[in-house]
């Protein structure tokens, strides 16, 4: 009898030992998996989060359709852009088209063939005569205005005016560049015509 209470006295730390270990390993693989999912957790969130990102910045901002740019510039000017085109050419989902602007002046759009949306639009305006008496830029300045008021309505009527006094008071130098809002002017210089490129910035 002694010896088998005994054996149990010996047992029964062991036992406890045998449970406290079982307990500690359970309580131990609980913990991996719980970490394991945590972590898998925030990396789908990361992913998710990276790839809305990306899609946000490849969709084109504050562009307008080939047929807006159109209906605005007509609303200012009643039927004096016209909307007979002539495809110049087709380029990686780039369509290239170049239109009447009066008789002697003529526009230029790039635009998404998806969904119509304007990349650049190039302006090449005739420079007036000496006869003409309309001095060195004569209606120059009022077409680039009203291509700024069609593709930047929200522009200030000042933010415009210094817009226009940068692009056009800079005649000696080859190319000048000015941008205000969404929209990147571009003059080149030196040509007997005017040539005017206004390239969405956000595109």
């Amino acid at each position: 009898m002694q010896q088998v209470k005994l054996t149990q006295r010996k047992l029964y730390p062991i036992l406890v030992i045998v449970i406290a270990t079982i307990l500690l390993a359970a309580c131990s693989d609980n913990s991996s998996v719980q970490s394991t999912v945590e972590n898998q957790e925030v990396a789908t969130i990361e992913i998710e989060e990276g790839t809305n990102e990306v899609q946000e910045e490849t969709l084109p901002k504050g562009s307008i359709t080939f047929d807006e740019f159109i209906n605005r510039w007509n609303e200012i000017e009643p039927e004096r852009l016209s909307r007979e085109t002539e495809t110049i050419s087709v380029e990686n989902g780039i369509k290239t088209d170049m239109g009447h602007l009066g008789i002697p002046d003529s526009y230029i759009v790039q635009y998404n063939q998806k969904d119509s949306l304007i990349k650049t639009v190039s302006l090449n305006l005739s420079f007036p005569l000496p006869e003409d008496g309309g001095g060195l830029w004569g209606n120059i300045p009022y077409n680039v205005g009203i291509l700024m008021d069609v593709l930047e309505p929200e522009l200030k009527e000042e933010d415009k005016e210094e817009l226009l006094n940068t692009l056009l008071n800079s005649r000696m130098i080859p190319e000048v560049s000015a941008r205000w809002g969404n929209v990147t002017y571009t003059v080149e210089n030196g040509d007997d015509r005017f040539w005017l490129d206004a390239t969405f910035s956000q595109y």
